[in-house]
């Protein structure tokens, strides 16, 4: 998570959407009061010569002595804004004024997608072993994303950028926050938590041998299918728009 006060924008990232680059491309461009959030890739943003996180934790001022006292025992100071933090809990820590005066972005990806990547992402750290098994275990996380970064509703994003294009959405962007277009090419130099999922791994192909679970992620993610287009045989069919705005 980023807010960038200076710039005046929010980027909120949910969760398998490439959104570890796009955080590290973006807090290049932060100044010392905007806030920034770990990420487990900080050697990585160090290197791309991004701000380390900053403005993120609990101040000690506002903490009372039970809290104090749970810090000093497990020797960490509370975060007040997080990776992946939602739409709704950003919006009441930072309030109205921010909230509706700067621009909020955030990031969307072909739901089928997705769930591949997040397939290849657990079982990289032997949590799951069967695609299906891990969507029917835990349908939930198909639609988590909506509540870090809603599409429409009180707490909507402002611009979705697409995975599926993420280079030319940004590079479309970045000029509305001040930032020359040409630094969305760096997200190639970036490539975070790049090769753990096989480039052979489509997931036209993988949910053609599992239809149940193909047909959990078309009920359960229809909204995004819909309203961006997406299918299980192609990646988006707004591909002329460079990028999605709400409202």
């Amino acid at each position: 998570m980023i807010v960038s006060h200076a710039r005046k924008f929010i980027f909120l990232k949910p969760e398998k959407v490439a959104g570890t680059s796009v955080e590290i491309l973006l807090s290049r461009h932060c100044g010392p009061g905007d806030i920034v959030t770990p990420i487990s890739e900080e050697p990585l943003r160090t290197r791309h010569g991004g701000r380390s996180p900053q403005n993120h934790l609990v101040p000690l001022a506002r903490m009372s002595a039970g809290a104090l006292a749970r810090m000093a025992l497990r020797r960490e100071r509370p975060l007040k804004f997080y990776n992946h933090m939602p739409a709704d809990r950003a919006r009441a820590l930072l309030g109205e004024e921010i909230w509706r005066g700067y621009l909020k972005v955030s990031i969307t990806r072909n739901p089928f997608d997705q769930a591949v990547s997040r397939y290849f992402w657990l079982k990289a750290q032997g949590k799951t072993a069967d695609l299906e098994g891990m969507l029917f275990d835990a349908p939930e996380h198909l639609v988590s994303n909506r509540r870090i970064a809603p599409a429409e509703g009180p707490d909507a994003m402002d611009v979705m950028l697409r995975y599926e294009r993420l280079e030319a959405d940004l590079a479309a962007l970045l000029p509305r926050l001040g930032i020359a277009a040409e630094e969305a090419a760096r997200l190639r130099e970036i490539d975070a938590k790049a090769g753990i999922r096989p480039a052979r791994a489509s997931a036209a192909e993988l949910f053609a041998r599992r239809p149940d679970a193909a047909r959990l992620v078309g009920l359960l993610c229809r909204d995004e299918l819909e309203r961006f287009g997406y299918a299980l045989d192609a990646r988006a069919a707004h591909e002329l728009a460079p990028v999605h705005a709400t409202g």
